[in-house]
């Protein structure tokens, strides 16, 4: 796309890449309902207008609702941190997929975000997330060097305020009402990120070590897509007991 606003978050995306916005969108089927969890400059907000989307996006900052809102059929003024003071305009509302793509990792908390979300969920519907990888090698080899370089953009974006791993990640979902049923892999070799230096200051033999110890250390960003989670059996019985005890006091008394 040529007509790119000129903003820190507005980037073109090829959907046959194999990166992150064009991952999460390849989860997004054409025609469905969207809400939009921080859709910055409205980058992947603009894909998902082409494909027949309707998207309900949340924003916070002024600029990017401008720059978002043509590709919206709704755009709501809030701050995610606050879910508190816009979620009433929700009320009632189901949503195909719900998108939190490069999100979380900027909210001091997102579980605050995160438990109300899946009562935004028509049946069937996916939520998509997306973060960095905090067990990147680049940022191994970075601290490696005593170094924990933030940056404008990138895995140590300097407005980041949240790190997370995937099982760092998985624990969240699963705490806030999610079970995560699957995973991919955003790869970036340290040699081609933005820690190239750091990595090429290693020596070759501590490099090949560090990688064999870390599994996911090419991971440069996890794509997940989680539905609600279901009341454990456990829980449903001890409900269905409580409600019979209830019934039959009810019946006695």
């Amino acid at each position: 796309m040529n007509d790119l606003p000129n903003h820190r978050y507005a980037y073109a995306i090829d959907l046959e890449s194999p990166t992150a916005p064009a991952r999460a969108l390849a989860h997004v089927p054409a025609g469905c309902t969207v809400l939009e969890l921080g859709p910055g400059a409205g980058s992947m907000t603009r894909m998902l207008a082409a494909r027949q989307c309707g998207v309900t996006a949340v924003e916070r900052d002024p600029e990017c609702q401008t720059l978002a809102a043509p590709f919206c059929a709704e755009l709501i003024a809030g701050d995610l941190e606050q879910p508190e003071e816009w979620l009433p305009q929700l009320a009632a509302r189901r949503f195909d997929v719900i998108l939190a793509c490069d999100v979380l990792e900027h909210l001091r908390d997102p579980a605050l975000l995160l438990r109300h979300l899946p009562a935004l969920l028509a049946p069937g519907g996916a939520f998509i997330v997306t973060i960095p990888n905090v067990a990147h090698l680049g940022i191994i080899a970075a601290l490696l060097s005593d170094d924990f370089p933030y940056q404008e953009k990138g895995l140590l974006d300097a407005t980041h305020v949240r790190f997370f791993t995937r099982p760092t990640l998985a624990a969240l979902l699963e705490q806030t009402g999610w079970l995560p049923k699957h995973w991919e892999p955003i790869p970036l070799a340290p040699q081609y990120s933005e820690f190239a230096k750091h990595w090429a200051q290693i020596p070759a033999p501590l490099r090949e070590q560090l990688a064999a110890a870390t599994p996911h250390g090419e991971v440069y960003q996890w794509l997940v897509v989680a539905h609600p989670r279901l009341p454990d059996t456990c829980d449903l019985k001890a409900s269905w007991h409580v409600r019979l005890r209830n019934r039959l006091q009810r019946w006695w008394s």
